[in-house]
């Protein structure tokens, strides 16, 4: 069912202009999606809906899907639980605007799950999240994005995000890629004990607080700088203490305000903290205590208002520490 198709499209995020003719009900979903009297009698695509009005509260926690739903750019003012759904397909909110909590916790799915150009203006909590493919998150606006403990076994898209307090990605483990980059803005990020099997690119990310990697294990390369020409990554305290990266450290042009911790830090191949061009790196503190790089450390033209610590580093070839 398209309702832009019938009435015109509006603008989810805007109240004026959504009519009685697109409200759908929450005992729809139940009947379509759970009724095997109704449920027997989707199509093999499933259950697709655009430009909705739903105002009621929408559950179907604990439910066992059969078929893949798709809720696309709708207006959707009631709370959504879809926690401990049990999905063989993939599940879509594309260009959807949510006004209460989302709660996604503990779900599964075995198809997609699809949320680009969402908008939250309350807390997403999809904490341990099971998926058998990908995660969609680019270009979503939210006030706070809770995946800790998810297990992926796709890739994992969060370019674009704007979270407006915090990113929760602890424990995580993703087995493809991650990807943050692009104009990313955040609060604060918790990624202790985060494991990520392909490259993790958080270029140009902007955060207003703490990231911590602590922990982290990173199988291949981790990309923390700027992103282009004159946009540096922003934090207030970065930790990568102990975490691991099995392939290269990218860290050119980050302005880190406060401590950059990295003691224990473990880079199979480069690391790299350099300033290049207009994509200038500048710290506060650095301490890079029994940290060992298994190739190059290059530090040229990087400012440091305090102490760099390296006391017991383990460079693997070539330090470089020149300024112009």
């Amino acid at each position: 069912a398209d309702f832009n198709v019938r009435y015109g499209t509006l603008d989810p995020g805007i109240s004026s202009g959504w009519s009685p003719h697109r409200e759908v009900r929450a005992h729809l979903f139940d009947a379509l999606l759970l009724d095997d009297s109704f449920r027997k009698l989707l199509k093999r695509q499933g259950v697709r809906i655009v430009g909705a009005w739903i105002r009621e509260h929408l559950s179907l926690a604990e439910a066992h899907l059969t078929h893949e739903v798709r809720i696309e750019r709708s207006r959707i003012e009631g709370a959504v639980c879809l926690s401990q759904v049990r999905s063989t397909h993939g599940i879509s909110f594309d260009g959807s605007v949510f006004l209460e909590a989302f709660k996604m916790k503990h779900a599964r799915f075995d198809g997609m799950v699809e949320f680009p150009g969402a908008t939250f203006r309350r807390c997403v909590e999809m904490e341990g999240i099971k998926l058998n493919a990908d995660l969609d998150m680019s270009n979503v606006n939210s006030a706070s994005l809770d995946l800790k403990y998810a297990a992926i076994e796709g890739n994992v898209t969060l370019v674009n995000l704007i979270c407006n307090e915090d990113l929760g990605l602890e424990g995580a483990r993703i087995a493809g890629y991650l990807s943050a980059a692009g104009a990313s803005r955040i609060g604060s990020a918790n990624c202790e004990r985060i494991k990520v099997g392909g490259y993790a690119n958080f270029r140009g990310l902007e955060c207003s607080g703490s990231v911590s990697f602590e922990g982290g294990d990173f199988e291949s390369d981790l990309f923390l700088g700027g992103r282009e020409l004159g946009y540096q990554a922003r934090y207030l305290d970065l930790s990568l203490a102990g975490a691991s990266v099995g392939g290269q450290l990218s860290m050119i042009g980050t302005v880190c305000e406060g401590n950059c911790d990295m003691q224990g830090l473990t880079v199979a191949a480069d690391l790299y903290m350099q300033s290049k061009e207009q994509l200038y790196s500048r710290f506060n503190s650095v301490e890079l205590t029994e940290a060992k790089i298994g190739n190059q450390l290059d530090m040229d033209d990087v400012s440091c208002t305090g102490d760099v610590d390296m006391q017991g580093i383990d460079v693997g070839t070539d330090l470089y520490m020149r300024g112009k």
